[in-house]
């Protein structure tokens, strides 16, 4: 709507000094909408916000970041920049999550024990009721973190998901040991 009333001016005024800051102005603005709704976005952490700093050369508070900052910025310029630092903040918000319910899995689950009694005897210690399902999730969680692992979005992450390798790998080999 601005740009089509400023259009409009621009036909009887277009010569007049101010004129041309204003349209450049409102040019930039229109141009930065799209950059704008994605820069919206939850999985954008400091560490893409910093990225985008260096993109368009400037600093700024990430914490307080206003429209009119943005809008300084000129962000239009940089669509491609902003669209791949967007995106991959988009995929380590999914591998984030992906490890995060690995975590929350076993931080959760609860084994099943019974007593162990041999042949008649008295019962001595508590041992593992069924381990299949246990097994068969510490193999659904390898096969996981080893997928997780091979994305190129792993790498603010690859410190945790080389600890779940470890971890689920001795679970594992405990599982395999006891029931043996």
């Amino acid at each position: 709507e601005k740009t089509k009333a400023a259009n409009r001016l621009g036909k009887t005024h277009g010569t007049v000094e101010p004129y041309k800051d204003v349209a450049a102005k409102i040019k930039n603005f229109r141009d930065s909408m799209g950059l704008l709704r994605k820069l919206k976005s939850d999985s954008l952490k400091p560490r893409h916000w910093k990225e985008l700093m260096k993109i368009t050369g400037r600093e700024f508070s990430y914490e307080h970041i206003t429209l009119e900052d943005l809008v300084s910025m000129e962000v239009y310029k940089f669509e491609e920049p902003i669209d791949n630092v967007v995106l991959t903040a988009g995929r380590e918000s999914g591998v984030e999550k992906d490890i995060q319910a690995i975590k929350d899995f076993w931080a959760t689950n609860e084994f099943a024990l019974v007593r162990y009694a041999p042949k008649g005897g008295e019962g001595r210690c508590s041992v593992l009721a069924d381990t299949s399902e246990i097994q068969e999730n510490v193999d659904d969680n390898i096969m996981k973190i080893q997928s997780i692992s091979n994305v190129k979005w792993v790498a603010p992450f690859i410190d945790d998901v080389k600890l779940w390798e470890r971890k689920l790998a001795m679970i594992n080999d405990v599982i395999a040991v006891w029931v043996a």
